[in-house]
Formats: C-alpha cells, structure tokens, sequence
C-alpha cells in the first residue's frame, strides 16, 4: 500500500512464578507502487536510498543507460557501489547481458588524473539528457565547484556517445563515487525523482600519472657480453693491421 504506514504490536506473558511481563515493538513504513530505479553508492555519506531523497527515475517509458534497466523498492547502497548490479530487482526494461546488472551504461576511457581532461563512453538505448557528477574531493557529496561533469547537461544520441570532462586539479587521490543520471524530463541534481530514464553509480579512483619507463641499464652478463664484443673487435682490427703490415716492403 502506497503511502505512510504505522503499527504497534504487542505481547502479554506470564513467568512461571506468575509474573507477568508485557513488551511491544513499533514499525513503520512508506509504501511506494511506483517502478523505480535507484542508484546504489554508499549511503552514507551519499544520497542514495529513498530515506536520503535518493536519485530515483520513474520507469516504464523506455529511457535508460546501457543494455537494460531493472526496478527496486530502495536504493542498494554499497561501499563498491555495486549493490544494484547483483540485485535482479523486481521488474527489468530491455535485457541485461547479466541478470540484474543494469549497471552498464558508462565507460571510462581514460584514467582520473588532476588537471588533465579525461574521456568517458555513455550508452543510451534513446535519446536523453546526462547529468553526472565525481566527488572529486572525497568529502562525501556531490555538491563542490568542478564535481559536476556537465553543468549544463550533456545531449545523447541513441547509441554510444564519447563526452570528455575536466578533472580538477585540487581532485584528491584515491577511491571515491561517481553518479550518472539520463533522463528526458528536464535538468536533475544528484537527489531527488526524475519522470524517466536511470541512474548509474560507479566507484572510481583518482590516480596520478604513470611515470615514464626507465632505461635499460645492462646486467651483468650484459656488460660481460659487451667487453667480450669489444676485444673481439680490437682482435679483428689488429689482425687486419698485422696482414697490411706484412704486405709492405722494407726500407
């Protein structure tokens, strides 16, 4: 039943001594009978259940990142932010090439290194709006100057998509969450309900660039096996010396 629900129950016992002892427990609920979709980052720190006002899209019309699209009663918030992947959830959009990972919609294509741009691959099964955002700082939202990857919304074909954003370079290293909303029912923040489409969080990392390979330093039979070329060398030369040498005549 949708909407606020609330019950008291209670129980009355008697001790073998003829004592008699009494406790109750209280639930509540709010029931929703909408198809929802929510997003699965850690919650806390992150929006993420209905509790929370979580990201949550209203599904049936056909919108949605990736391959397919499954609904859930709540968020499935995880540290890996994958607790929406493995949950089957109780009604699925398209076909999801793992059952219930629907999950599938963006790809990084380059790492998250402070003050470079990196690229990232979005499916979308029609036309929509992305909204996404990076705690860069690692402090727990999504709610800092550089955290939204597109301020203005970013245009998707039905299809794959190749968008470029900027990594901040105040961005802080280490593990941190990523949230992807498309829908077509106007802008969105990181919270709150959207009329259609998906929301898909990710568990990314912010790295540094990768040094340059060394140079080769030659090993010891390296080393051995130069010298070795080098007197053969010098041998060959002196030979070569020693025949001119004798050819000539003497004064």
């Amino acid at each position: 039943q949708a909407g606020q629900y609330a019950n008291v129950g209670t129980v009355d016992a008697e001790l073998l001594d003829g004592t008699p002892v009494s406790a109750s427990d209280p639930s509540h609920y709010f029931g929703q009978d909408q198809m929802l979709d929510f997003g699965d980052a850690a919650d806390p720190p992150y929006a993420t259940r209905f509790a929370s006002n979580g990201a949550r899209h209203l599904l049936g019309s056909n919108v949605y990142l990736g391959s397919c699209v499954d609904a859930e009663l709540d968020g499935q918030p995880s540290a890996a932010a994958d607790g929406d992947d493995a949950n089957a959830g109780l009604s699925a959009f398209g076909t999801c090439a793992v059952p219930g990972d629907d999950e599938d919609g963006v790809t990084f294509t380059d790492p998250l290194e402070p003050g470079t741009n990196a690229g990232v691959d979005v499916v979308a099964n029609a036309p929509c709006t992305l909204w996404a955002w990076i705690d860069f700082n690692r402090d727990g939202d999504w709610a800092d100057a550089g955290e939204a990857l597109f301020p203005s919304g970013a245009a998707l074909a039905a299809g794959n998509n190749s968008l470029s954003f900027a990594v901040p370079g105040s961005a802080v290293l280490g593990l941190t969450a990523a949230r992807f909303r498309c829908t077509t029912g106007g802008p969105v923040t990181f919270v709150g309900e959207a009329p259609d489409g998906e929301v898909e969080d990710y568990a990314v990392a912010v790295t540094l660039p990768e040094p340059p390979p060394a140079e080769a330093i030659p090993t010891l039979d390296e080393w051995g096996l130069l010298a070795f070329s080098l007197l053969l060398a010098g041998y060959a030369l002196r030979r070569v010396g020693d025949k001119e040498g004798a050819g000539r005549p003497r004064s």
